[in-house]
């Protein structure tokens, strides 16, 4: 399981993947279940799975990082699921049925956060100025992150940020 959602106390949703012994991946899907987690009914998707997030119990976001990589929208409770991005995210953060952001670090180890302002059919790279992202949440209309870097076993040099709007960041 890579990631759990419940947009309601009994209705909730998985992303799966399944490797292989080299780890690549062979099966994926997400996992809906209407009894608070008791049962689980599979819902094949495509492998590569890393993030899911519903925003009711028919509208929902899932984010995969191989082959067709990006995220996918869906509109009937994950039955089907539409290809709206080539972002790739590991958090979702939806701040209301129109504003989500997205953020993963890239392959240079920058933070990446992604902006959809027209409920998650399109999304745009925002710039931010800070580095490594240990929480991204939000709390209302405000948008919160953590962020520094770690060495060895302790977390150096933290810093929390805060943003009304996903583009400026105090």
């Amino acid at each position: 399981i890579a990631d759990l959602h419940f947009p309601e106390t009994n209705n909730g949703f998985a992303a799966y993947t399944k490797y292989d012994s080299l780890h690549v991946p062979i099966e994926g899907g997400i996992l809906k279940t209407e009894n608070g987690g008791e049962t689980w009914e599979k819902k094949p998707f495509t492998d590569g799975l890393i993030s899911i997030h519903f925003i009711s119990l028919s509208t929902g976001f899932a984010s995969k990082y191989n082959k067709a990589y990006g995220i996918y929208k869906t509109t009937d409770g994950g039955i089907n699921w539409k290809w709206v991005s080539e972002c790739v995210t590991k958090d979702f953060v939806v701040v209301n049925s129109t504003t989500a952001y997205t953020t993963y670090v890239d392959e240079y180890g920058s933070v990446v956060v992604n902006q959809s302002i027209n409920g998650g059919d399109s999304w745009q790279r925002v710039s931010v100025n800070f580095d490594l992202i240990h929480t991204f949440t939000n709390s209302g209309q405000s948008l919160f992150a953590v962020s520094g870097n770690y060495s060895g076993s302790a977390n150096t040099a933290t810093t929390m940020w805060r943003s009304a709007d996903g583009v400026n960041w105090v």
